[in-house]
């Protein structure tokens, strides 16, 4: 399933917003799937919230993940698959980012 950035609107909390009680920022992104996978991700998360405007469901993140990512499904919850973001900076710390870049493409 893939998510993406929620639109920023007049009519809408801006994306990102910081939550009162913490002050993080959070992200909101709608979530793009199939029937059945909006269904899978619903059972597993029964409070997931939906847009009442556009009836998508939500998907709340603290970290920003990009204007699109991934969504998987894990053994208990589902998540956003960052595995080439973690490999393209660990690829930085070693070499800088050319190098980072020459690794991904080898990695294809």
């Amino acid at each position: 399933m893939k998510i993406e950035l929620t639109p920023i609107g007049a009519d809408r909390k801006m994306n990102p917003y910081r939550k009162r009680e913490t002050n993080n920022l959070v992200y909101v992104y709608d979530i793009k799937g199939t029937p059945e996978e909006l269904t899978a991700y619903q059972a597993a998360n029964p409070k997931a919230i939906k847009d009442i405007k556009t009836g998508h469901v939500l998907f709340f993140s603290t970290k920003f993940v990009g204007k699109t990512a991934e969504l998987v499904k894990g053994e208990k919850s589902w998540y956003v698959d960052t595995i080439a973001d973690e490999q393209f900076a660990s690829f930085c710390k070693i070499g800088g980012v050319e190098y980072a870049k020459l690794k991904m493409a080898e990695l294809g």
